[in-house]
């Protein structure tokens, strides 16, 4: 280390993070890894002995340690009925320290080592009985460990696969800064996908996010307060469950005596953003403006704690729509200005108006946010221990609204809507301990919000497929919106109330066990009224239908009941954290989960005599989910956090081993039942209509204009009855059903390479059971014909289908027509994942103003579905393995950082492959009621349809050769489910600062320039707005393949048009783009430096007017000198660890005492001068005093052990010692480490 040594914090914790996982194939490559670095040439060592009393007798299970130098590794065990023991220590050194004790007797120590080739050491220990006054004394003064209360983990729990998030200064844009999903995906091994982030293959409605370990329906957090976030994937603690993804859990912490006060401003311009015309176009360059203000400290002398953080935000941006949409925006959304201009000429002709009154010109979102605690002192600030009794209040809060939803360049103003939100939460905490060493934690919380969209319009809505050719040889086959949108007339309102109980012990009053039983009863409930298509809407194939408003099919949900529900959680909870010994811990225990609804579906006897299937059944479910963990450190220190210029940086140990088994079960939801409780099948619930084809009814909307009322609730009178269903939908719920649950193994092998980099391997298995699946019961399963060329079973008479569109209607193949779908909810789908996560990083002692560290997670997701939850091609009821929708083979995170004086650079990089995607048809064409048809891979070669043959040739020749690929291994076949991949996406985000105390104030303040994707301003720089690769933009492909736009009842045969942006995500056919922009970002320190608090509450009491006795000299000496830890006494604190011999020992006391001896002139002069200061001194004067004589506190001991301990211990003691000691004699400058002391 060179020069200041900056701020650096150390802390150890007792609990360290885990990861374990046994299973299968991709684990050998963590397993390999392992054993290749402890497969070099060993030498066993064998300590061996008997232990008896003075009077002869053996001595039965007393404790043995012994540790191995010089890398102090400890094992323990315990003697025989015989009073024998034996360890053995592979790759031995031959240099050990065996300590031998028992309750009564005396303790025994030996160090032993090798001469010339023995590996076998015999130590026999004669303990003599403890004298009764000493015994005696031991009892009186022995007292039992006691559970800390609310400990948040400084790193990962006892063999958990978690992480909390942190790295370098700008990973997440400011704007970013409390979203939790953007944090989140700072965590190596989460997968980024559209819904959200993702483990094991799950989707993000599988995950869990909790607020101090109770539900939190929040998504973002003010960034003022001080929260850490812990990304859990697993964790062998039974109290934390009801997820079978990943939890996020925010870590709010309570206040302390010392107060700070944080002020934060984000600024984007538009100025500031350099993007393409098009991005420009689409609204992307935006205005934001963010305020954030949070602080923690004391209040009321002590006695209370708080921590707070309050945002405010605005953010706008152009809103673009279909009818103000410039040619070369529509050209890249598929459509062409004249295509667009004959909509508008139509839609006016028809009275269909193009925007509605209100609607803004531009989309404004506006948020406010506030978290916060109080707690009474959970400490005598004094003594630090822990108060008998303490408790807290919880609270966030926040509300937001967008004015403008659903707008595109393919809609219309008209067809969107508004939003408005606002949640809630509150948290009570009382903490006491019971019979002195029983602690005992209640925690009570409700949470509350609402969401409310609401359209424009209300009007039916209108879709029209168009099919657009442009002048460069392209085309576009887009779907257009127009009309209103009643499926965003929604209002739902949840709550939750969650109550739990929490007791933790050490077992028999011994530190090796720590119990801790938890009980968990929370009640969820949901409120909705949703109108979902509650006015209709009509679909046309083509502009030509539409202009002779022949639409090809209307649909409609009627007599839609306000949804509601309710539902009981609850779990109890045992576990053990057994400490094995120092260096070896063991989780264990299990979880009991239960649920109850508390009101069920009505009772269909239609449905169970048609089906035998109850309509009534909701899934009350309980389950045992067991789990351990384990964790061997394998070489002492940390875990670690180190805050600098560049950002700030966690650490595990140095070395160990950690992992576990486990089974990890969602929550049921109360919204879970709402929709089977309005779709039973009875009079009065939900009812849809369906019309096709002839059965279609002619839409008027200037009448639907004037009048909603007058929109169709049935198909059109004398239709094909085949076409017209009104046939009620039901849903209901196997009695099988239960709650998805995932057996999941971690394991995990960390270490380090020589002294400059540590390195970790950690090995992911998931196999997901009970995972949610839907059957249509009313599906016949009878095919009536088969698909000329493609070989396609259809489950419906050609009669059904709508010759002149391709529609069809799925009466015919129903089990029952007195039904429409019937759709029995099951928990039979399976899944299974596999990953390997490599990390590399410097070792944090060791840098001072730069960084850099890397993660690739190589995965594999495989998953069994039917067509009823995927696609199909065939019968929806089969079911088949293939590879998963969210499965990311390969994510690589890279970041890092440079400082130089008060300037520094930092970026964080992620590049990931794309999502798979299938082939589909762009609509039903088997007759299963879904649309979920993989597409047939037609050979233009052989193919009858000229038309298409020549579409399918441009597409292959024009394609991306991801896509080409997809196809070609294909031609002539099915598509395979999830058989292409879509494009590797890449995000980086960068971050210039300066920072310092500003001028003619004590307050330290930073401006940044946050670069959010420097690679998309890279892209256009190098080539050009017209010819962008898309570098920093994620792209989804459009999976659609083909449109059925008829079909040839003569030779049983779709017609088919292809879709000439299958797959296409190129940015000159797309309208995704991330603009490059700079934000500005200024943060403030505002309240008084610690420095100046402590000399406050040390020199204050006493003088002029302030409560409390005014401290002595001597006390000023004492609380002083604690903010230089002494060196000396650090290092032989462990004297064993270090196998310190008698000699430097005796070296150290002495060295010691000479170093105390002038540090204390340091302190006493200190003190006096303090102690003689008027009531009005000046202090500006006192604070540089205090400053200049602790700094030189620190220099005297790092002059002092640079000259001293070299000359006592060895090379190897050297870079084992304490880290005190150690960071003293690596500075070669100043070391600016300050340690406060909060209490007396």
């Amino acid at each position: 280390m060179t020069g200041t040594t900056t701020h650096l914090l150390h802390v150890s914790s007792i609990d360290r993070g885990a990861r374990q996982i046994r299973r299968i194939g991709w684990l050998a490559i963590a397993m390999l890894a392992f054993a290749g670095h402890a497969g070099a040439q060993t030498h066993n060592d064998t300590i061996r002995g008997t232990v008896t009393t003075d009077s002869g007798k053996v001595l039965p299970d007393a404790d043995i340690i012994v540790t191995m130098a010089p890398m102090r590794d400890s094992r323990a065990t315990k003697t025989d009925s015989s009073g024998r023991y034996t360890m053995v220590f592979a790759n031995g050194t031959g240099d050990y320290l065996v300590h031998i004790s028992a309750v009564g007797y005396e303790t025994f120590r030996k160090r032993v080592t090798r001469t010339g080739t023995d590996s076998i050491f015999s130590v026999d220990a004669r303990l003599s009985h403890a004298g009764v006054q000493k015994l005696a004394a031991v009892n009186v003064t022995a007292a039992k460990p006691k559970p800390d209360r609310e400990r948040f983990l400084f790193g990962a729990g006892v063999g958990a696969a978690e992480q909390i998030a942190s790295g370098v200064n700008g990973a997440v844009s400011p704007d970013q800064a409390g979203d939790l999903a953007a944090i989140g995906a700072m965590v190596p091994g989460v997968a980024t996908t559209p819904g959200g982030l993702s483990v094991g293959g799950l989707s993000a409605d599988q995950n869990s996010t909790t607020l101090n370990g109770m539900a939190f329906s929040g998504a973002d957090i003010p960034r003022a307060a001080q929260t850490n976030v812990r990304v859990t994937s697993s964790t062998y603690d039974p109290s934390r469950g009801w997820f079978g993804g990943l939890n996020e859990n925010v870590e709010l912490s309570q206040g302390n005596i010392f107060s700070q006060r944080r002020a934060d401003m984000t600024i984007d311009a538009p100025a500031l953003q350099y993007t393409d015309p098009i991005s420009a176009r689409m609204g992307q360059r935006f205005s934001n403006v963010g305020l954030d203000f949070g602080g923690d400290g004391s209040m009321s002398e002590d006695k209370y704690v708080y921590n707070y953080g309050i945002h405010a935000g605005r953010h706008s941006s152009d809103a673009v729509s279909l009818s103000g949409a410039a040619p070369d925006l529509l050209q890249r959304a598929g459509v062409s200005a004249d295509s667009a201009e004959r909509l508008f000429n139509i839609l006016s002709a028809a009275g269909v108006p193009l925007r509605a009154r209100g609607v803004p010109s531009s989309n404004i979102n506006q948020n406010l946010s506030f978290i916060g605690r109080i707690d009474h002192a959970p400490y005598n600030w004094a003594n630090f221990t822990p108060a008998k009794t303490t408790w807290g209040l919880l609270a966030y809060g926040k509300i937001s609204n967008d004015n403008l939803l659903g707008i595109t360049p393919t809609a219309t103003l008209a067809s969107g809507g508004s939003s408005s939100q606002q949640m809630g939460t509150l948290q009570a905490l009382f903490s006491t301990y019971l019979h002195g060493d029983y602690l005992n934690e209640e925690r009570s919380a409700f949470s509350y919000s609402r969401n409310r969209t609401e359209p424009f319009l209300s009007l039916p809505g209108g879709h029209v497929l168009v099919a657009s050719s442009f002048p460069d040889g392209t085309g576009g086959l887009t779907s257009l919106n127009f009309g209103g949108n009643s499926s965003m007339l929604s209002d739902t309102r949840q709550w939750t109330w969650e109550t739990t109980s929490e007791t933790q012990f050490y077992a028999r009053g011994k530190a090796a066990h720590r119990v801790k039983l938890n009980a968990d009863s929370r009640l969820d409930g949901v409120s909705q009224n949703v109108s979902s298509n509650s006015l209709g809407s009509f679909s046309f194939n083509s502009l030509a239908d539409l202009a002779a408003n022949q639409p090809s099919s209307f649909s409609r949900s009627l007599n839609a009941p306000r949804l509601s529900g309710s539902v009981w959680n609850g779990f109890a909870a045992i576990g053990d954290l057994w400490r094995v010994s120092p260096t070896f811990q063991i989780l264990y225990g299990g979880r009991f989960e239960a649920n109850r609804y508390t009101s069920a579906p009505a009772y269909n006897p239609g449905v169970e005599s048609t089906f035998g299937l109850r309509t009534d059944d909701a899934p009350n479910t309980v389950h045992f989910s067991p789990r351990m963990g384990f964790t061997w450190i394998r070489q002492k220190g940390g875990p670690s956090l180190m805050f600098n210029r560049i950002g700030e940086f966690r650490t595990e140990a140095p070395s160990y081993v950690r992992g576990g088994i486990g089974e990890f079960r969602n929550i049921l939801p109360a919204n879970l039942l709402s929709n089977a409780s309005i779709a039973t099948g009875l009079p009065g619930g939900l009812q849809t209509i369906s019309c096709v084809g002839p059965a279609t009814p002619v839409p008027d909307w200037n009448q639907y204009m004037s009048d909603p009322s007058l929109v169709p609730t049935q198909c059109l009178a004398g239709g094909a009855p085949a076409f017209s269903d009104a046939a009620p939908s039901v849903q209901l719920f196997d009695p099988a059903y239960t709650a998805p649950r995932t057996w999941r193994a971690n394991l995990a092998y960390s270490s380090q390479f020589r002294k400059y980099l540590t390195y970790t391997i950690e090995g992911l298995y998931s196999l997901n059971l009970n995972q949610p699946g839907r059957v249509d019961v009313n599906f016949g399963n009878v095919p009536r014909f088969t698909l000329a060329d493609e070989g396609r079973p259809v489950f419906v008479d050609p009669g059904s289908i709508v010759n002149t569109s391709g529609s069809i209607s799925t009466v015919d193949a129903r089990v029952s027509p007195s039904f429409g779908h019937v759709i029995d909810n099951v928990s039979t789908l399976t899944s299974r994942s596999r990953q390997v996560t490599l990390s590399a990083s410097p070792i944090l002692d060791g840098i001072s103003n730069w960084y850099l560290a890397f993660n690739y997670t190589l995965a594999d997701t495989r998953a069994r579905e039917s067509g009823f939850d995927g696609s199909t091609f065939g019968s929806p009821v089969d079911r088949s393995w293939a590879r998963g929708n969210l499965d990311v083979r390969h994510q690589l995170l890279l970041q890092g950082g440079y400082a130089y004086k008060s300037v520094s650079l930092s970026f964080f990089g992620r590049l990931q492959s794309g999502l798979p995607f299938t082939p589909m048809v762009g609509g039903d064409v088997n007759g299963d009621g879904l649309a979920n048809d993989r597409a047939f891979i037609f050979n233009p070669a052989t193919i009858t349809d000229a038309s298409l043959a020549t579409a399918t040739r441009s597409l292959m020749a024009s394609s991306s050769q991801n896509v080409r690929d997809c196809l070609t291994k294909q031609i002539g076949q099915p598509a395979e489910r999830n058989s292409c991949d879509g494009p590797w996406t890449t995000a980086l985000n960068a971050q210039l600062s300066y920072g310092r105390l500003i001028p003619f104030t004590k307050h330290y303040g930073t401006i940044a320039l946050a670069l959010s994707n420097p690679l998309g301003g890279l892209d256009q720089l190098l080539h050009g707005a017209g010819h962008l690769r898309g570098w920093g933009t994620s792209a989804y492909p459009d999976p659609v393949l083909y449109r059925p736009t008829g079909f040839d009842p003569a030779t049983d045969r779709f017609k088919y048009v292809i879709n000439p942006r299958f797959g296409d995500t190129r940015p000159t056919n797309t309208l995704l783009r991330a603009p490059f922009r700079a934000t500005i970002d200024i943060s403030l320190e505002l309240g008084r430096s610690i420095q100046q608090q402590q000399l406050d509450r040390w020199i204050m009491p006493g003088r002029g007017g302030r409560k409390g006795p005014k401290l002595s000299v001597k006390e000023l000496v004492r609380r002083y000198a604690r903010n230089v830890p002494d060196p000396y006494q650090s290092i032989l604190d462990e004297s064993d660890s270090l196998l310190l011999a008698p000699n430097q020992s005796v070296a150290l006391a002495k060295a010691d005492t000479a170093y105390m001896a002038r540090v204390d002139t340091v302190w006493q002069s200190l003190g006096q001068y303090l102690y003689a200061l008027p009531d009005n001194f000046d202090p500006a004067d006192a604070l540089k005093r205090q400053e200049s004589d602790v700094q030189a506190a620190w220099d005297l001991a790092r002059d002092d052990v640079k000259k001293t301990l070299p000359q006592i211990l060895s090379p190897i003691q050297m870079k084992l010692l304490p880290w005190i000691p150690a960071l003293l004699i690596k500075a070669t400058g100043p070391v600016k480490i300050r340690m406060f002391m909060m209490g007396g």
